[in-house]
């Protein structure tokens, strides 16, 4: 997993903290803390709950509410708009408001008036059962081509959209940047660490 470092922590603008499995397994947070942490920061599939940061979301999902959350959609399949998860939503609300159990920074009663009716709908499902792509399936069309998936080849890419988008220099390494960089570095890392093992 990577994260991006704030701005003001960065020494360089392409800085990133990657973040191992060992690493997550002594932070203490399972699985559902960080389907908890993602659904109020923010993450992949919408921006979370209006105005929690980081630190809130930690908090909120060091104090088990991810955990008590699948523990909810689990036992009952009709869970939407039921009791239990109305009162999983009081219950982050009181946190928020109270901070009894002084996980978070501070209260932050203005984060708890802002919680959706329909908190965590529509992302929860999409977090605990995302859409992923079997790794047979691209073994199977590299079969079929004839040919190994090889790395993308940046300097045809670009030339690409320089020729079919009328791009400039300066726009293709900005877009790349935004959009590609980070994909790549993943995909390399993730190369040389199959090769080591």
């Amino acid at each position: 997993m990577t994260r991006r470092i704030p701005s003001r922590q960065k020494r360089k603008a392409d800085e990133y903290t990657l973040i191992s499995a060992e690493d997550l397994d002594k932070s203490g947070l399972t699985r559902h803390a960080l389907v908890m942490f993602a659904l109020a920061r923010g993450g992949d599939y919408d921006d979370g709950m209006a105005g929690c940061g980081a630190s809130f979301a930690l908090g909120l999902a060091m104090g088990g509410y991810g955990d008590d959350l699948v523990r909810i959609t689990q036992a009952d399949p009709a869970w939407k708009g039921g009791l239990a998860i109305s009162e999983w939503r009081a219950r982050i609300t009181q946190e928020l408001t109270d901070n009894d159990r002084g996980l978070l920074p501070h209260r932050a009663p203005v984060i708890a008036t802002q919680i959706p009716f329909d908190f965590p709908e529509p992302t929860l499902h999409l977090y605990l059962h995302p859409s992923l792509s079997c790794s047979g399936v691209l073994e199977e069309l590299a079969m079929r081509m004839k040919r190994p998936i090889a790395e993308p080849d940046i300097r045809r890419l670009a030339h690409l959209c320089q020729s079919y988008f009328h791009w400039s220099d300066e726009r293709v390494t900005t877009t790349f940047h935004r959009k590609l960089w980070s994909a790549i570095a993943l995909k390399i890392l993730h190369s040389v660490s199959m090769k080591l093992k």
